[in-house]
């Protein structure tokens, strides 16, 4: 397949695209439909909608990608951006749906059409599909347990370091 031969980055670039900019073209397209054809206006809603599918393999993925194991964190930060913009939209929407008139909508599908446009573009900028600086594992600190002196004057700086191993290996096993 081809999408086997290119980057994950251009996956995403691809996925995000098709999920972003086609759902604005269907907008623009509805943008333009009479209202005469309300059932062909359905199908185009439809498309729209269903293109906008695609952004689980684009810009979620992204994140997945990108933040590795804090992904779930990345994750939950979409959902609710998205819920935020669910809850904001209709009052956007209803100043400027006054009147309920096609052209009133038109406006409405273009500003989504914009936007999604916009955001498209800015995608292409900034996916990246590699892990991020912050999801670098930083190395496993074992703590050195060291006698060196002790308080009733005997000098143990001569003796190794005892690693906590080396006390669990010396206690006998019980029976």
């Amino acid at each position: 397949m081809i999408l086997r031969s290119v980057s994950e980055t251009l996956k995403l670039r691809i996925y995000n695209t098709i999920a972003l900019a086609l759902s604005a073209v269907f907008f623009i397209i509805l943008s333009f439909m009479p209202q005469s054809q309300p059932t062909l206006c359905m199908i185009i809603l439809v498309l729209t909608e269903g293109f906008i599918g695609f952004n689980t393999a684009g810009f979620n993925k992204c994140g997945t990608l990108h933040a590795r194991q804090h992904a779930h964190f990345i994750m939950v930060m979409i959902v609710n951006i998205q819920s935020v913009c669910i809850l904001i939209e209709p009052f956007i929407v209803n100043t400027i749906l006054t009147d309920n008139t096609s052209q009133q909508w038109a406006i409405v599908f273009w500003v989504h059409a914009v936007l999604l446009i916009a955001a498209s573009i800015m995608f292409l900028f900034v996916a990246d599909s590699r892990p991020a600086i912050w999801t670098a594992s930083l190395p496993q600190l074992q703590p050195e347990y060291t006698i060196e002196k002790a308080d009733y004057g005997k000098d143990f700086s001569d003796r190794r370091p005892v690693m906590v191993d080396d006390v669990l290996t010396s206690i006998p096993e019980k029976m």
